[in-house]
């Protein structure tokens, strides 16, 4: 007879969002202010923001990982 598969038991108990993940403000330029300053700011605020990101993609892969049952390998509990 044809049994299906014991499917693992899942879960909705999903974590809420890093503190990390906030906006990255950055002031806006304001008049007569030097261009390479204003650059040099947007710059700063971008890499920021990519960091962030970088950070909650390792944590989003982590999540699905655990979630599908498979080892973690880059998911250590130190953040």
């Amino acid at each position: 007879m044809g049994g299906s598969a014991v499917r693992p038991e899942t879960t909705a108990a999903i974590p809420p969002a890093p503190a990390y993940l906030q906006p990255v403000a950055v002031p806006a330029p304001k008049r007569g202010e030097n261009a390479l300053l204003v650059a040099k700011r947007e710059k700063l605020g971008r890499e920021k923001a990519n960091t962030i990101i970088g950070a909650a993609r390792r944590d989003w892969t982590c999540m699905r990982t655990g979630l599908a049952g498979e080892a973690a390998g880059n998911c250590g509990s130190a953040k």
